[in-house]
């Protein structure tokens, strides 16, 4: 703090600016997460963050501020704050500097934060169609009282496979927790919830490994605050068991259902009569939005 008010007193205040970021970022080293790999010092990384804003707002697109607002991204991603991490990307995108330039694990961040700007593109895109008669009656019936319905949490694995498709995954790696739960009346019922897994490609294009996890019905659980929908691997709540609809549920059944199913599905396109599907349809006329808006 004192090289950050030492800086700031002699007028430095792009150094000031990167002493708090480099602050900031010390909160997110291994040694200072607590169980769900948060930051436990929320008051000291709050205040560098907002100090960091503050001089950001000035300076722009300044080039020499290019990886700050790369960094500030990344850090409002893991704090489930995507509409900070939209705006960060965005002026970093607006710099024109390839992330080439930089070492792998900015560029990891970066190819994060851009997922989430990707993710808001696309959520614009489907309200947008949502909210209009004229381009509901575009789709067939069956598609859209599926699209009005989004998001329903009963819907959630066609919900996995069309936005896995919508990212550009193909096959579609996804994640199932299965629990036992209670309807009104005290009756059991079984419980499942589904969320997309993010995968990372080697350079022959095949799948190495689950890099991040999204979940767009996660606030139809668990509205928040924070709205939550990308996480770590691993740290989904309900893999977790951090989620409070979940440890109730286990409470009052008395069953703890520790695995985490796994599985892959290739997107399905045709029916076994050789129609073309719903999420087909869904797919093909967001996909057509985006590209007349790109």
């Amino acid at each position: 703090m004192s090289v950050r008010n030492s800086y700031e007193s002699n007028g430095l205040m792009i150094q000031a600016m990167r002493t708090a970021i480099s602050l900031a970022d010390e909160c997110f080293w291994e040694g200072n997460l607590d169980e769900e790999l948060m930051p436990r010092n929320m008051d000291d990384l709050n205040e560098a963050m907002d100090y960091a804003d503050k001089i950001l707002s000035t300076v722009l697109l300044h080039p020499d501020c290019a990886d700050c607002f790369a960094q500030m991204a990344w850090m409002s991603l893991r704090l489930h704050q995507y509409d900070h991490c939209v705006r960060y990307v965005n002026q970093f995108n607006k710099c024109n500097i390839k992330e080439a330039h930089y070492a792998p694990w900015f560029q990891y961040s970066l190819w994060a934060s851009r997922l989430i700007l990707r993710v808001r593109e696309i959520e614009k895109c489907i309200n947008s169609i949502k909210e209009s008669a004229e381009k509901l009656q575009d789709l067939p019936a069956n598609a859209r009282e599926w699209l009005k319905r989004y998001p329903n949490p009963e819907d959630d694995y066609d919900t996995v496979l069309l936005w896995g498709s919508l990212l550009g995954y193909d096959p579609v790696f996804v994640k199932q927790k299965c629990w036992i739960g209670q309807e009104v009346g005290g009756q059991a019922k079984i419980k499942n919830h589904h969320w997309l897994c993010i995968q990372e490609f080697d350079p022959a294009n095949k799948v190495t490994q689950t890099v991040l996890e999204l979940d767009l019905l996660y606030p139809q659980i668990n509205p928040g605050p924070p709205e939550k929908i990308l996480f770590v691997v691993g740290m989904h709540p309900l893999e977790s068991g951090r989620d409070v609809g979940l440890r109730q549920d286990q409470e009052n059944s008395h069953i703890i259902v520790q695995n985490v199913l796994r599985s892959t599905r290739k997107f399905p396109t045709k029916d076994r009569n050789g129609n073309t599907t719903i999420l087909e349809q869904l797919r093909a006329y967001i996909t057509n939005a985006l590209e007349q808006h790109s």
